[in-house]
């Protein structure tokens, strides 16, 4: 019986070490614990599946002590969209789906909104790649579905084209999300 139960907890572990990228090469198999070097509460170095020793994200070695993530990553939820500055209204006819604000983000609160729209998808993501360039965005990436953008100031913004989600009309053809951090000025 203890020879099965050994055998499930390693291949938790084994399944664990896979999703993260690791190899079972780094777990003794006579017992199911990680090699040394095991990120822990006061050790934030760990060997990637190359052998390259890395270390932790300062957000994920706060998530690691604490349990829980930092504010900066905290996001409340949206009842209502807001005007962000600096991004131009779609004015296609819209409904609002669903947002988050991250109100403790570096260098000012980011924004995730989702609206639903009675646009097709192409005349949406056509109108916003339009749109960003003419307000001074520049575009870093575009394709079929998303729009990467900045402004000079430092702002940032991506768009994704989807289908509807969440939609409370059978009219809405296309949805769009808008993620926007106002950034800080270059110096």
């Amino acid at each position: 019986m203890i020879g099965n139960h050994r055998k499930v907890l390693f291949s938790a572990v084994v399944t664990s070490l896979v999703t993260v990228g690791m190899t079972a090469q780094n777990v003794d198999a006579q017992s199911p614990r990680m090699y040394q070097g095991t990120p822990s509460a006061t050790n934030y170095r760990f060997k990637g599946p190359s052998g390259k020793d890395l270390r932790l994200p300062d957000g994920q070695k706060h998530a690691l002590r604490t349990g829980a993530q930092p504010s900066e990553y905290a996001a409340t939820n949206m009842d209502r969209p807001v005007s962000l500055p600096d991004i131009p209204q779609f004015t296609g006819k819209q409904e609002f789906s669903t947002g988050l604000i991250y109100n403790n983000a570096k260098g000012g609160p980011g924004y995730y909104m989702t609206y639903n729209t009675e646009n097709p998808q192409e005349e949406v993501r056509s109108w916003w790649l339009n749109a960003l360039r003419m307000h001074q965005w520049k575009v870093e990436f575009s394709d079929e579905a998303h729009i990467k953008a900045h402004t000079k100031k430092g702002g940032k913004c991506t768009i994704s084209v989807a289908a509807p989600m969440g939609a409370k009309s059978p009219k809405m053809r296309a949805s769009y999300t808008i993620l926007y951090h106002p950034g800080t000025e270059k110096q």
